[in-house]
């Protein structure tokens, strides 16, 4: 509970901060400390993916709401076209990627094993992360793709064991079809880059012993979309 409670306070303070850092100084700063942040969220979902936990339904539902209106904000200091803006690229992307595993945590903190969460619950999570993948590849973010991508597998590998319904099926197909455009997409991009031509750490639907989500990218790295709301992604 006091981990989420953490986690809770730094979105909101993130949201209070994100739209006063136009400059390199504030940029970096907020950057360092949200790439921190980032480690803490993904060891945490890591940790709810493996046990059974089950935390109180409203500190959930906050904890979605929070990271939601974050997600929303980062969204909208995208689309500005200023000088400030293009230099704080990469802290936005981060801030997109923090919430992407809040909202993860709260979904599956609400119930007390991996196998009561509601199919389209992991549908809603496939498509964040895919939508936080697909913007870290479109900034050469290799490192914030592949531990999104690595997420889509894993939820992938949920929702094969559950069998969605046939009223599911159209989208499951949909979205798993993207995860593996964007994953090759990223073994392409690994290939041709400092990572040498080994293939990236993605578990494949049906493989269940494959490691999850390791390393965060640098905070420090130079600066390399659409609306989220509470119920589902808008298209």
């Amino acid at each position: 509970m006091a981990k989420l409670a953490a986690l809770h306070a730094f979105c909101q303070e993130l949201k209070a901060r994100l739209p006063k850092c136009t400059d390199k100084p504030s940029i970096e700063a907020l950057s360092s400390v949200l790439g921190e942040q980032i480690r803490r969220a993904t060891v945490i979902a890591g940790a709810l993916f493996h046990k059974s936990v089950d935390f109180n339904q409203d500190t959930c539902a906050d904890l979605d709401r929070v990271a939601t209106d974050a997600w929303n904000l980062a969204t909208k200091l995208r689309r500005d076209t200023s000088a400030s803006i293009l230099n704080r690229s990469f802290l936005l992307l981060q801030t997109r990627v923090f919430c992407f595993f809040l909202i993860d945590i709260s979904r599956r903190a609400c119930y007390a094993t991996n196998s009561n969460i509601p199919v389209k619950d992991l549908l809603h999570l496939l498509e964040l992360s895919l939508k936080a993948g697909k913007t870290s590849l479109d900034e050469q973010e290799l490192d914030l793709a592949l531990i999104c991508l690595q997420r889509s597998a894993d939820v992938l590998q949920q929702l094969h064991d559950l069998k969605p319904s046939s009223n599911y099926r159209p989208e499951f197909g949909r979205l798993e079809a993207e995860y593996f455009v964007l994953r090759t997409f990223l073994v392409s991009s690994r290939a041709n880059t400092r990572y040498g031509s080994g293939p990236p750490d993605l578990r494949s639907p049906g493989n269940k012993t494959m490691s999850t989500s390791r390393n965060i990218c640098s905070t420090n790295r130079a600066a390399s979309s659409r609306t989220l709301t509470d119920a589902r992604p808008s298209r």
